[in-house]
């Protein structure tokens, strides 16, 4: 025997969601790392506050988030034209990311949404949790997904580290960098 709920309503919320505002909403606030996040109802919407915003008076609170960086440590780079170069088989640095690759991911929760699922898809679960625990590493900036005509790649990823010279980031192939980490 089925039964029908009445959704609880408030009186401040005039708006219902749906399974896919909700997953953009998560979505959202999971972008945000390593600082509070505000998720209130003002004037009848639901407002993602970070921070540096200030919770009116009028606002319902609904939940406060933190979702930290599972490494702090992580070397971050400022910008697609990292500083400093990026060296690559032969010895050529790099200071352009876009004449190399065509796209880059240095934040945890870019490679947690777009990278591991893509290479679970493409290599399999334990392989991407090889690539989670490479990337969790003090040594690792980015991880680069590379134009097939780079090189003979079987899947085409990359990692920038510094792990053969310290401050001198190098682009490897995943085999070459799992190698070098005894992964």
């Amino acid at each position: 025997m089925s039964t029908t709920q009445t959704p609880p309503t408030s009186p401040s919320v005039t708006n219902k969601l749906n399974a896919t505002d909700a997953r953009r909403i998560a979505e959202s606030i999971d972008g945000i790392r390593n600082e509070l996040v505000t998720l209130v109802v003002r004037k009848g919407q639901l407002t993602i506050l970070k921070k540096d915003q200030t919770i009116g008076a009028d606002d319902n609170v609904v939940a406060v988030f933190e979702t930290d960086d599972n490494n702090p440590k992580r070397r971050k780079f400022d910008a697609v034209k990292p500083e400093p170069p990026v060296r690559i088989e032969g010895g050529e640095e790099v200071t352009d990311f876009t004449k190399l690759a065509d796209s880059a991911f240095w934040t945890e929760a870019a490679v947690e949404k777009f990278v591991l699922p893509y290479y679970a898809h493409v290599a399999g679960v334990e392989a991407a949790d090889k690539l989670r625990k490479a990337f969790n590493r003090d040594d690792v900036y980015a991880i680069l997904h590379l134009p097939l005509s780079v090189g003979t790649l079987a899947v085409p990823l990359g990692l920038v580290s510094d792990i053969v010279e310290k401050n001198v980031p190098r682009l490897f192939t995943l085999d070459d960098f799992f190698a070098l980490a005894g992964l």
